[in-house]
């Protein structure tokens, strides 16, 4: 039944570099396999990141005291327009780096790409540059409700690329 190894001498020299060989490519594959995984793993943690910081601004706009500084800007922009409605300084609790700037973007309408005309709000954080785009004119203008719906970007760039972006509604109560 058992089948007994007459040949005593041991293992030889060609049988260890053979079995120390497989094994060394067997724990290399194993080593590129979890550095690939946690390289992975950072960067899924990164934008995730950044994903959470666009939501978090998302929810601040309709909370207050972003909510009734927006009210404010939007009310001051169509009541009387001029330089110092863009001023950082006239909204503090928005926690602006730099001044309300007014720029265009192109937008699909249809198969044409128009200009629209924007307020770029850069927000304050040391870690990412958060930019949020309030559209000028209302998408939705109701009669009855008194109360227009501006559409709303919000830009999270890491490292000067782009890392996230959402988009929502701001609704304007007159």
């Amino acid at each position: 039944m058992f089948i007994s190894i007459k040949n005593n001498r041991g293992i030889t020299l060609v049988e260890l570099l053979a079995s120390f060989t497989i094994i060394s490519i067997i724990t290399l594959v194993f080593f590129t396999y979890f550095t690939n995984a946690f390289q992975y793993n950072n960067r899924t943690s990164e934008t995730l990141k950044t994903v959470n910081i666009a939501r978090e601004q998302q929810a601040l706009i309709k909370q207050e005291p972003y909510k009734s500084e927006f009210q404010k800007f939007i009310t001051n922009i169509n009541t009387y327009a001029s330089a110092s409605n863009l001023l950082m300084s006239t909204y503090p609790n928005l926690n602006l780096k730099k001044n309300i700037e007014v720029v265009t973007r192109k937008e699909l309408q249809g198969t044409n790409q128009i200009d629209v005309t924007y307020y770029k709000f850069t927000m304050n954080d040391p870690s990412y540059l958060i930019e949020v785009y309030l559209k000028q004119q209302p998408e939705l203008v109701t009669v009855k409700v008194q109360s227009n719906l501006y559409k709303v970007y919000i830009y999270v760039n890491q490292n000067n690329k782009l890392s996230s972006d959402t988009y929502t509604f701001f609704e304007y109560k007159k």
